[in-house]
């Protein structure tokens, strides 16, 4: 004789499926403050070590508010599913239990792009007030004021080869000995590249590139900085976000390998 057997699903309760939903609005708080909250430790960290936190956590928050989404769509799945199979036991205080802590948690997912353009408003609003003591800072720590004179010299014969010519240099190297005494060097602390391309980068930057790249001391190796040639009169050469004006040829800005 054949017998047979069905499995019978077991249904959630109504206290474990409150639970549940009280988790996700708990779920949804949390992504809201770290956004927000990694957002701003990028920044602060990115006053002296160049640190990018918010490339690194770009692809986990998508991943984590994708899997969230998705907790909340099986959640409503199974909200719909109980109040069906319990219309006639359900009670006004049993739908609100179960139902505003899920939308409380559908809003608060909802509310993430929000958050962020609101963090980077109260970021410039504090990068503009820190921004000269910051530039202070860095000048003191790479001694500033004896480097640049240094690469405005360079920058000085540089001009004065085009107008001689009508060009700039292929090579550093084509200014001595009439320009320059010397091929210029890595003269500023923890320098480690020297770039010149006679090429500009795109119509609104300077006409030619000028760069030193290094490493913060004492800071991570994939956290640094590059000091530009970049005239405020070009309009591709304005200050904010991870750029600072040193003086109006010089631009300090941040980088990060997150």
């Amino acid at each position: 004789m054949r017998e047979e057997y069905s499995v019978k699903r077991r249904k959630p309760t109504i206290k474990e499926l409150q639970s549940l939903n009280i988790l996700a609005l708990i779920l949804g708080l949390l992504l809201i403050f770290s956004s927000a909250n990694m957002r701003l430790v990028a920044w602060n960290n990115n006053q002296l070590i160049g640190l990018a936190s918010t490339c690194f956590w770009g692809p986990i928050s998508f991943l984590l508010i994708s899997l969230f989404v998705i907790y909340i769509l099986v959640l409503v799945i199974l909200n719909i599913d109980f109040a069906r199979q319990n219309r006639a036991g359900l009670t006004g205080k049993h739908l609100v239990l179960n139902w505003l802590p899920l939308v409380l948690a559908l809003i608060s997912v909802c509310s993430i792009p929000l958050i962020t353009p609101l963090v980077d408003n109260y970021i410039q609003v504090r990068q503009s007030g820190i921004g000269e003591s910051f530039v202070s800072r860095v000048a003191k720590e790479f001694d500033l004021q004896s480097v640049l004179p240094e690469y405005d010299k360079v920058i000085d014969a540089l001009e004065d080869y085009h107008n001689s010519f009508g060009q700039y240099p292929a090579n550093l190297s084509d200014l001595v000995p009439d320009y320059l005494p010397e091929v210029p060097g890595i003269y500023i602390r923890n320098g480690e590249k020297l770039t010149y391309n006679p090429e500009p980068m795109n119509a609104i930057t300077p006409p030619y590139t000028f760069s030193i790249y290094g490493h913060y001391p004492g800071g991570a190796f994939m956290h640094g900085w590059t000091l530009d040639y970049c005239p405020v009169r070009f309009v591709g050469c304005t200050a904010g976000g991870d750029s600072y004006r040193i003086n109006d040829r010089w631009l300090w800005q941040h980088h990060s390998a997150l």
